[in-house]
């Protein structure tokens, strides 16, 4: 995999991003950072961070979901080190996510708390939405499901690179379907 450096200038298509959190309050924090960079239909880099919450405490849960305890994060960066590399990351870029709407809700929490702005990006995509308006026949609309009807791989469902890495992925099928105009 090409390793990206946020700061360098990419010919990137668009970003799909996903996080992992503390729970999903208002309160809560993102503890799991992932961008998945794709051009051509192809990724061409990552950037995937784990984020310390700073004390707040992840939920039972939310561990269940994704796996990760307070121990995991001992060490590992505040969201105000990585605010800027995350921003560097959206900006000026198409979006995409799978439910966008709680990603981009617990990142803009996050971003408020410091007091800066949600990143400006050419466009936001929500594959969860696209999905739900052209795959009919699925019985739901959940990643893991939408990949098993594509035939794409996804590896440690709720592990911030793996989902992002699928959403992307999924992204692109879609476009060869004809079926999303980002």
């Amino acid at each position: 995999m090409i390793p990206l450096d946020p700061n360098a200038p990419q010919p990137v298509r668009f970003v799909a991003i996903d996080t992992e959190t503390t729970g999903s309050s208002r309160l809560d924090r993102v503890i799991e950072f992932a961008a998945v960079f794709f051009q051509d239909g192809v990724e061409v880099g990552r950037l995937v961070r784990r984020i310390n919450p700073c004390g707040h405490p992840i939920s039972p849960m939310a561990t269940r979901v994704h796996g990760i305890r307070a121990r995991d994060l001992v060490g590992k960066p505040s969201f105000a080190q990585l605010a800027g590399t995350i921003t560097r990351c959206l900006e000026g870029k198409v979006v995409v996510a799978h439910n966008l709407a709680y990603d981009k809700r617990m990142l803009r929490q996050e971003f408020e708390r410091l007091g800066l702005q949600w990143p400006t990006t050419l466009a936001e995509v929500c594959t969860l939405k696209r999905c739900k308006r052209e795959l009919h026949s699925l019985s739901d609309h959940r990643l893991p499901t939408v990949c098993r009807a594509l035939d794409i791989t996804l590896e440690r469902h709720h592990a911030a690179d793996a989902d992002a890495r699928a959403c992307g992925l999924l992204m692109v099928a879609l476009e060869e379907r004809g079926e999303v105009a980002a």
